[in-house]
């Protein structure tokens, strides 16, 4: 078996010496005795019951030094007495396995460490068979006959953490069993059957010699489950100790246990008075009044320690005592809620304070239906000692250890309401602004259906003039067909105006794509696109002048003159659509961000920005460097006034300050277009109105 499934603590001590007294909320170990302060009463009256009784239960509230009054107090006491204490605490991980061989060769450990001469254990014979062997004895260096003292540290868990492991309910009925035997010297059931058949060997055992004793040490709020058992083990009614909180002058002797090397006895008093929740400026209650738990006070204490030799003084001062008493209470209350999950922070800041943070309590039950709130995480901060469990009127309650908690735990209970807040607040404004843009969006593709809509039907209408100007023109070649051997000598002539005129028709053609493209971009532009039409209207008729002009007229110069000046109308009657239509678009800005975290409040001033200024806000784009002011950038020398527009609804937002640059290179580029605008912010500006 490993050594690992039974065992003390002793790795997990804080280390003690005389310039580091006290372990904070580690145990104190045997080797600590003599830092050991403030329980000499309870630790002659333990000793008292561990001698007079088979069975002792020691029981308490948690953080009230169970287990460093078993080993720095009662543990070498019962040394000097020819006892061999023997710390239990029983593992329940890993495979089921028989707990009560673990008890005994924990103690055939235990001698050998000591340099106890033990019995040989015989072939597979069980605890209380060793015990009660006539010939089985446990002698001392000294050569002085021992007694085994069997301490269960922690047997709550019997109750709290074993039952929930699958598979090892068989195991804790026999070792309860055994433990119940041997707590009232009964020969085991198997025993006596085996002996039923095998009367000689009845021989080797004393069963009237019981030189053994047993403590089981559990919390407080435990002691109704212990009580289940007293039908099979009886002795547990008769062998109580019960720890209470330290009273104000046993806790001096704790604070001041240096004798002034390193705490004065004005800063000790001062060192009570807080861990008590007593006003520290005055002596009311008097210190003979106040009760002090010894697990917060050794906590304040070692951690004042430490900030006394990281300043390299000499002692505690008063200055280091009032000056550390919060940060010491919030760093011990921050280390044991970050092993906890957010909806159990929430239940003991929440369940367990009131509205104006006093401390209030819950029932066991009633908090294990809390979402998230599990057994596990309850007992690992009540072991923290952040979390009390006391039994009251039948009903086990959990609530706060102490009352010096209770403003830490506000502290964070508010925090984390507006932190919630905040959240809240800022998941609304996304909500609202991905309204704001759904509802754009669906606005604007109503608007883009209307435009296709629109140039739908006037496609139809043209298409029904074209049909039409189809019709005549075959009624005109049909007339014109009488004279066709007339025109021959002018046919060739004809076709090449014709085909400079068809030439110079698609270009009016191409520049009236040019305004159809530009007109697609208007946002509820409708008088724009209406002249823009009209002009590529008048472009075509006067490109069909010329056409019916050279037809016409197929040798007359001063015709094809005239033709040319019709074609040359028509492009600037599209030049004219062009110039309207692009005049009529909005100018598109474009904001850079250089942190993700401003991107709603970003989105959310380029939207403010449109209805203020009516430009288009085109989006939010995030880089990592820029200029070292706030500048609204424009990239064509003639595009200054819609920049100064912008910078002044900018300035009206609350945008201070911002200035307008021209970037030189892009008059006639491509990859950025007419009316493109960008706002860029200098670093440290708060971005949004």
């Amino acid at each position: 078996m490993s050594t690992g499934q039974i065992g003390g603590e002793s790795a997990l001590g804080a280390f003690v010496d005389a310039d580091n007294p006290w372990p904070g909320l580690a145990s104190f170990q045997e080797q600590d005795g003599a830092f050991f302060k403030g329980r000499d009463e309870e630790v002659a009256e333990l000793r008292r019951t561990v001698q007079s009784q088979r069975l002792t239960v020691l029981f308490g509230a948690s953080g009230l030094g169970k287990t460093s009054l078993l080993r720095a107090g009662l543990f070498p006491e019962l040394r000097e007495r020819d006892e061999l204490p023997v710390y239990l605490r029983l593992s329940y991980e890993g495979t089921p396995r028989n707990l009560t061989e673990d008890v005994l060769l924990e103690l055939l450990r235990e001698a050998e460490r000591h340099q106890v001469d033990a019995s040989v254990r015989r072939g597979g014979e069980s605890l209380w068979e060793y015990l009660h062997r006539r010939d089985s004895a446990l002698w001392s260096p000294r050569n002085r006959l021992l007694m085994p003292v069997l301490v269960f540290d922690q047997f709550e868990e019997l109750f709290s953490r074993a039952a929930e492991r699958p598979g090892w309910a068989p195991q804790l009925r026999q070792f309860i069993e055994d433990l119940s035997d041997l707590a009232e010297g009964r020969p085991p059931e198997a025993l006596k059957t085996r002996l039923e058949h095998e009367v000689e060997t009845s021989r080797d055992f004393d069963f009237t010699r019981h030189r053994y004793r047993v403590v089981l040490s559990l919390r407080e709020d435990y002691l109704a489950f212990l009580e289940e058992l007293r039908e099979r083990m009886p002795s547990i009614g008769r062998g109580h100790c019960r720890l209470l909180p330290m009273a104000g002058t046993q806790a001096l002797q704790v604070a001041g246990l240096t004798e002034g090397r390193l705490v004065e006895p004005a800063v000790a008093r001062l060192i009570v008075r807080f861990a008590a929740g007593a006003d520290m400026d005055t002596d009311h209650p008097p210190i003979e009044e106040l009760r002090v738990d010894p697990s917060l006070l050794s906590l304040f204490c070692r951690e004042l320690n430490e900030r006394r030799k990281a300043e390299s003084a000499a002692q505690i001062s008063e200055r280091l005592v009032r000056e550390s008493q919060t940060n010491i209470i919030e760093r011990f209350y921050q280390q044991c809620m970050s092993g906890v999950s957010p909806a159990v922070r929430r239940f003991v800041e929440d369940e367990l304070l009131t509205a104006q943070g006093h401390r209030d309590s819950r029932a066991y039950e009633d908090a294990l239906l809390r979402p998230g709130v599990t057994a596990d995480a309850i007992d690992r901060l009540v072991n923290a000692r952040l979390l009390r469990a006391e039994e009251r009127g039948g009903a086990r309650r959990i609530e706060l250890s102490h009352d010096v908690l209770t403003p830490v735990a506000r502290t964070g209970r508010d925090l984390r309401a507006e932190q919630e807040r905040i959240e809240a607040q800022q998941a609304a404004e996304r909500e609202r602004l991905q309204r704001e843009r759904e509802t754009s969006e669906r606005e604007r593709l109503a608007r883009e259906a209307e435009l296709a809509r629109r140039e739908t039907e006037l496609a139809r209408e043209k298409a029904a003039r074209g049909e039409a100007r189809s019709r005549r023109l075959m009624l005109l070649i049909g007339g014109l067909s009488i004279v066709a051997v007339a025109l021959v000598g002018t046919t060739w002539w004809a076709s090449r105006e014709a085909n400079r005129a068809d030439t110079e028709r698609a270009k009016a053609l191409a520049e009236s794509h040019n305004a159809r493209t530009l007109l697609s971009q208007l946002e509820d532009q409708n008088q724009a696109l209406s002249d823009a039409l009209a002009g590529l209207e008048q472009a075509k008729a006067n490109a069909a002048k010329a056409l019916q002009s050279l037809k016409e007229q197929k040798q007359s110069n001063a015709d094809t003159t005239q033709a040319e000046r019709y074609l040359e109308s028509a492009h600037q009657d599209a030049r004219v659509a062009v110039a309207k239509a692009a005049a009529a678009l909005k100018p598109r800005v474009y904001i850079h961000i250089r942190a993700e975290k401003d991107r709603v409040a970003a989105e959310r001033l380029g939207l403010l920005l449109a209805k203020q200024v009516g430009v288009a806000f085109k989006g939010v784009e995030l880089v990592s460097t820029g200029p070292n002011t706030n500048e609204v950038r424009y990239f064509r020398r003639h595009e200054r006034k819609d920049a100064d527009l912008i910078a002044a609804g900018l300035r009206d937002l609350g945008i201070q300050p911002v200035d307008v640059n021209y970037i030189a290179g892009y008059e006639n580029a491509t990859n950025i277009p007419p009316l493109h605008y960008e706002i860029w912010f200098g670093p440290g500006t708060r971005v949004g109105p």
